[in-house]
Parts: structure tokens; sequence; C-alpha cells
């Protein structure tokens, strides 16, 4: 008789664990938490198989079932099985039939899709936008697409159009925070493309590093120059090197001498001073030998070079307060030249 309570016992227990046990447990699966779409979803991984989890409702929204799961916001995810690519939503209906070698994300809607080592361009519907024909293809920015062929780089739009010839070895953006110039490779030598697409600057420099969004330092060699993209302005290579002074103006060093220029690379100042320096956004401080004078932006000698220092310039109160109307001129003349760029 005890034996027999003790085995009743221990059917209880082992019916009720059966019973309470969940089929599917997602708190011993895998997730990819960089791959996320939604805070509640979730893509898991069981016995190697992708699927769609919601945190929330604790469901599955696709069980596991794809060798690969990228999702996309709220379009749908990539997918692949039995190594070949689809597209699916939500509700796991196919969109794009599993065809594609492998599909990968561009922007804006688009797809880049790889069929027989060719890439070609088609959209969440599998709407055949570009017939997969280039070598590669990959973002450039919000406006280009950069694609290969036989070696060699151009431009496509989010609609396939080749805008821009293959006669690069590289495009693409030059710094991540500017969407509207392109740096351009031939060789080992760099150029820019603006969003038109149109070079601006020819490829013909060892290094190009932006300065701000209208200034570009160019480096040949040991020497510096630079370009001004609102005027199409190009100062050769010749100095030691190039700083953003103002918003109007450049400053260049010849070996320890200081120099000015405005943007379309007109001398304020010859490089033959020990320091120059800013007094506000209209007045310059210039000093020659042991003395400081002030100048205006065209040169103009304001002062005699009569102080000791910058500091004793501004004690005397030049102040950019008095020319309010002005800086409020060259403010907007700044942002129409950023516009324009960005057209």
């Amino acid at each position: 008789m005890k034996n027999f309570v003790i085995l009743f016992i221990c059917f209880l227990f082992i019916t009720g664990q059966a019973i309470s046990a969940p089929v599917y447990n997602p708190y011993k699966t895998k997730y990819d938490n960089n791959n996320k779409v939604f805070a509640n979803y979730q893509v898991t991984k069981v016995n190697g198989k992708y699927g769609i989890y919601d945190a929330t409702e604790e469901k599955d929204v696709i069980t596991p079932q794809y060798d690969s799961l990228k999702m996309l916001k709220e379009d749908g995810a990539i997918v692949s099985k039995a190594g070949k690519f689809g597209f699916i939503d939500y509700d796991n209906n196919v969109k794009i039939p599993f065809n594609y070698d492998y599909i990968y994300y561009l922007y804006d809607g688009r797809l880049g899709a790889v069929k027989d080592k060719k890439y070609g361009i088609i959209d969440y519907t599998g709407r055949n936008i570009v017939t997969p024909q280039y070598d590669y293809l990959y973002k450039v920015n919000s406006k280009y697409l950069g694609v290969i062929k036989n070696g060699k780089c151009g431009l496509v739009n989010y609609e396939g159009k080749e805008v821009l010839p293959f006669n690069y070895d590289h495009i693409n953006k030059l710094t991540n925070n500017i969407d509207y110039i392109l740096l351009a490779r031939q060789g080992t030598k760099y150029g820019l493309l603006d969003n038109t697409p149109k070079e601006v600057v020819p490829a013909k420099y060892d290094k190009i590093r932006r300065l701000d969004s209208a200034l570009y330092e160019l480096k040949s060699g040991e020497k510096y120059g630079f370009a001004y993209l609102p005027t199409n302005t190009i100062v050769e290579p010749k100095y030691d090197r190039v700083y953003r002074y103002s918003e109007r103006a450049v400053k260049v060093r010849k070996f320890d001498k200081f120099g000015l220029l405005n943007n379309q690379g007109d001398t304020i100042l010859d490089t033959n001073y020990v320091s120059i320096q800013k007094v506000n956004d209209f007045l310059i401080g210039a000093k020659r030998y042991d003395k400081w004078a002030i100048v205006d932006f065209s040169g103009k000698q304001i002062t005699e070079p009569i102080y000791n220092s910058l500091s004793d310039i501004l004690k005397e109160g030049w102040r950019s307060d008095d020319f309010a109307e002005k800086e409020q001129e060259v403010e907007e003349e700044k942002q129409k030249l950023e516009n324009d760029l960005k057209k």
C-alpha cells in the first residue's frame, strides 16, 4: 500500500510537469538583439533555424524555420532556405520567391539582389528594377547607388538609371555626416562629386579632407591647398598647411609664417605674419613682428601695429555687437550657399 501511494504521487508530479511545460520555451532560445524592428519583436534561433518571437504577447510570430532571417522595419524580413533568398511579410506570406543567391537591404524600399554572381535591384514586392547585370552594387547615399562593371565604378539612381559613367575605381561618401558630397577615386588619386552628380574637384589629389560643409583640404605630396565648392574655387596645393579661419577666410602657412585668403583664393594677408587671430567676425588681429595691428577682410589696415597682444585688442572693446546687421547678412549668405550645395 505504501509503495502504491509513493508511485501515485510520482505519477501526479510527472503528469503535472508535462501539462505545465510549454512546447516552446523562448527563454531557452538564442536571440539576435542587433536584429530588431519593434521593441517587442525578436529574431530567435532554435535548432539552427530562425523565426520571429513577440516578447510582449509571448508567442511566435513566425516559428523558427529559416536558415537566416533579417527584419527590415515594419515591411518584412529577408529570409533564406536551402541556399536561396526571398522576402516575407510578418504573416509569413512570401512576397519575393526564393529565386536569388543573396538579397540585402539598400535604401528606401530597395533591395540588392544577386543571381549567378550578378547584382541588380528589386523592391519589397519583387518588382525587378534592374535585372542582375553588375559585378557589385552598394548604397552610396540617399540618391545614388555605386555599381561596379568590368572593374570600374559608376552611379545609378534608385530607379536604376545610370547617372555617372564608369570612370572611377571607387565612389562613396567622404564623411558619414555629409550626404551630398562624394569622394571619387581613380587609381590612388581622389576627387569630389556633387549631388547632381558631376565632378567638382578632379581626381588628382593624394588626400582630401573636409574642413566644413563648403571647404575641403586638398593634399598633393607634402603640400596643401583647398577647394571651396559654392564658387568652384580650387587653390592648388602649395602651402605647408591650410586651416578654416572663419566662414569667409582660410588661413595658410608657409614654413613658420601665416597668411589669409578669402574663399575665392584671393589674398587678404600675404604669408609674412607670425600670427593671425580672430578679433570678431569682421576684424582680424595680425602680428608681423612684435606688435599687433587690426585689419578687415579686404586686407585694409584699420589700426597701426600698436598692440602688445591680442588680449589688449579685445580689452579695448572691438566687439562683434557693433556689427550685428553685417553678421546677419553673413549668416544668410552662408545658409544660401549650403542650400545650393544640397540641391
